[in-house]
């Protein structure tokens, strides 16, 4: 299979979309914005996450010149698998693997986790960043609410102290920092 297929699919949604009829435009907005869930989820849970019937799924398949809605699908599922393919060769995923059907879940969820993290790494910049300490530095107070992957970085931040670095906030944040202060809430 084509490695740019997913992309090539994600830029035709998005310079087609104007295009789409209403309910193929809420489909390809989804896609869009939740490329990881269609490459996922049947047919069904995509259709009831996106507001439209299955019907619209398979119309879309067919506008967009794939023979089913699995066609065109595929190539997100296999972008999914991909990613995690040089994670692989890990040993401790391997010993995962070796200790039962738990073990082997275990290993794809532990595989999956660090091709997320890994992902969200790539298209961090020095400049984001700079932006995120700045805004947070300049504000009196800062609210940080966190759910599911996010949780560990509100907790990372629950204890900032820019008298205590090791204490919450970063080495990096609090050295930026220098003479602010951070205030917190509680």
């Amino acid at each position: 299979m084509d490695p740019t297929l997913k992309t090539k699919i994600l830029q035709r949604l998005k310079s087609d979309i104007g295009t789409l009829s209403p309910a193929l435009k809420n489909v390809a907005k989804y896609i869009v914005d939740n490329s990881a869930d269609f490459g996922l989820d049947p047919i069904r849970e995509t259709a009831r996450k996106s507001g439209v019937s299955t019907y619209t799924l398979v119309r879309l398949a067919d506008q967009f010149g794939f023979a089913s809605y699995d066609e065109l699908r595929e190539p997100f599922r296999v972008a999914l698998v991909s990613r995690t393919e040089s994670i692989k060769q890990q040993p401790w995923i391997d010993e995962l693997r070796e200790q039962g059907a738990t073990g082997v879940i275990q290993a794809e969820v532990a595989l999956k986790s660090i091709a997320v993290v890994q992902d969200t790494l790539k298209r961090q910049t020095p400049q984001k960043l700079e932006r995120v300490v700045d805004t947070l530095l300049a504000a009196d107070t800062v609210y940080l609410t966190a759910m599911r992957a996010s949780y560990a970085m509100a907790y990372y931040f629950q204890g900032a102290d820019p008298d205590n670095p090791k204490k919450g906030l970063s080495w990096a944040i609090c050295e930026r920092a220098d003479s602010a202060t951070i205030s917190r809430t509680v």
